[in-house]
Protein backbone atom coordinates (compact mmCIF):
# COMPACT_ATOMS: atom_id res chain seq x y z
CA UNK A 1 0.00 0.00 0.00
CA UNK A 2 1.24 3.31 -0.97
CA UNK A 3 2.11 6.17 1.52
CA UNK A 4 -1.09 8.42 0.09
CA UNK A 5 -3.33 4.89 -0.26
CA UNK A 6 -2.34 4.54 3.86
CA UNK A 7 -2.84 8.10 4.72
CA UNK A 8 -6.68 7.70 2.77
CA UNK A 9 -7.33 4.74 4.67
CA UNK A 10 -6.52 5.79 8.08
CA UNK A 11 -8.74 9.11 7.24
CA UNK A 12 -11.49 6.58 6.32
CA UNK A 13 -11.29 4.80 9.91
CA UNK A 14 -10.68 7.95 11.71
CA UNK A 15 -14.59 8.93 10.23
CA UNK A 16 -16.04 5.81 10.29
CA UNK A 17 -15.06 5.78 14.69
CA UNK A 18 -15.79 9.23 15.05
CA UNK A 19 -19.37 8.29 13.37
CA UNK A 20 -19.43 10.52 10.30
CA UNK A 21 -19.88 7.96 7.87
CA UNK A 22 -22.94 7.21 9.36
CA UNK A 23 -26.09 8.22 7.77
CA UNK A 24 -24.52 8.78 4.31
CA UNK A 25 -27.41 9.13 1.67
CA UNK A 26 -27.19 6.19 -0.53
CA UNK A 27 -25.97 4.53 2.38
CA UNK A 28 -25.54 0.51 1.93
CA UNK A 29 -26.67 0.59 -1.70
CA UNK A 30 -24.96 0.30 -4.63
CA UNK A 31 -23.13 3.31 -6.46
CA UNK A 32 -25.35 4.03 -9.82
CA UNK A 33 -23.96 2.71 -12.98
CA UNK A 34 -22.76 5.29 -15.45
CA UNK A 35 -21.20 3.99 -18.15
CA UNK A 36 -21.11 7.24 -20.08
CA UNK A 37 -17.98 7.95 -17.28
CA UNK A 38 -15.99 5.17 -18.51
CA UNK A 39 -13.95 6.99 -20.68
CA UNK A 40 -13.36 10.70 -19.29
CA UNK A 41 -11.26 11.85 -16.58
CA UNK A 42 -12.20 13.21 -12.91
CA UNK A 43 -11.95 16.23 -13.85
CA UNK A 44 -14.47 16.16 -17.23
CA UNK A 45 -16.66 13.95 -14.74
CA UNK A 46 -17.06 16.89 -12.66
CA UNK A 47 -18.29 19.44 -15.35
CA UNK A 48 -20.69 16.92 -17.11
CA UNK A 49 -22.17 16.35 -13.80
CA UNK A 50 -22.52 19.70 -12.97
CA UNK A 51 -24.20 20.48 -16.01
CA UNK A 52 -26.02 17.35 -16.13
CA UNK A 53 -27.47 18.11 -12.54
CA UNK A 54 -28.44 21.62 -13.59
CA UNK A 55 -30.72 19.52 -16.38
CA UNK A 56 -28.18 20.26 -19.18
CA UNK A 57 -26.61 17.20 -21.37
CA UNK A 58 -23.23 18.03 -22.22
CA UNK A 59 -23.10 18.44 -26.22
CA UNK A 60 -20.57 15.47 -26.49
CA UNK A 61 -23.15 13.02 -24.79
CA UNK A 62 -25.63 14.04 -27.45
CA UNK A 63 -23.07 14.07 -30.44
CA UNK A 64 -21.66 10.70 -29.09
CA UNK A 65 -25.55 9.64 -29.41
CA UNK A 66 -26.23 10.84 -32.86
CA UNK A 67 -22.92 9.29 -33.79
CA UNK A 68 -24.08 5.66 -32.26
CA UNK A 69 -27.67 5.96 -34.08
CA UNK A 70 -25.80 7.39 -37.24
CA UNK A 71 -23.68 4.00 -37.65
CA UNK A 72 -26.29 1.98 -37.12
CA UNK A 73 -28.11 3.50 -40.01
CA UNK A 74 -25.01 2.97 -42.19
CA UNK A 75 -25.10 -0.85 -41.04
CA UNK A 76 -28.64 -1.00 -42.37
CA UNK A 77 -28.95 0.90 -45.61
CA UNK A 78 -28.13 -1.53 -48.46
CA UNK A 79 -28.33 1.45 -51.33
CA UNK A 80 -24.80 3.16 -51.98
CA UNK A 81 -25.84 6.38 -52.43
CA UNK A 82 -27.64 6.57 -48.84
CA UNK A 83 -24.48 4.60 -47.72
CA UNK A 84 -22.90 8.23 -48.92
CA UNK A 85 -25.05 10.17 -47.64
CA UNK A 86 -25.32 8.57 -44.18
CA UNK A 87 -21.41 9.07 -44.06
CA UNK A 88 -21.22 12.52 -45.04
CA UNK A 89 -23.48 13.07 -41.84
CA UNK A 90 -21.34 10.72 -39.64
CA UNK A 91 -18.88 13.28 -40.38
CA UNK A 92 -20.31 16.22 -39.88
CA UNK A 93 -20.89 15.38 -36.18
CA UNK A 94 -17.59 13.53 -35.98
CA UNK A 95 -16.35 16.86 -36.77
CA UNK A 96 -18.32 18.40 -34.23
CA UNK A 97 -17.76 15.83 -31.19
CA UNK A 98 -13.62 16.20 -32.04
CA UNK A 99 -14.61 20.08 -31.52
CA UNK A 100 -16.50 20.09 -28.41
CA UNK A 101 -14.12 17.92 -27.09
CA UNK A 102 -11.05 19.61 -27.79
CA UNK A 103 -12.91 22.92 -26.51
CA UNK A 104 -13.33 21.33 -23.46
CA UNK A 105 -10.29 20.28 -23.04
CA UNK A 106 -9.12 23.91 -23.42
CA UNK A 107 -11.54 25.00 -20.70
CA UNK A 108 -10.23 22.58 -18.27
CA UNK A 109 -6.62 23.35 -18.37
Amino acid sequence: MSGFEHMVERQIALAQAEGKMDHIAGQGKPLPKRPEDAFVSAAERASMRIVAEAGGLPDEITLKKQAVQIRAAYRAATDPEQKREIMAELSKVELRLALAQDGRRKLMR
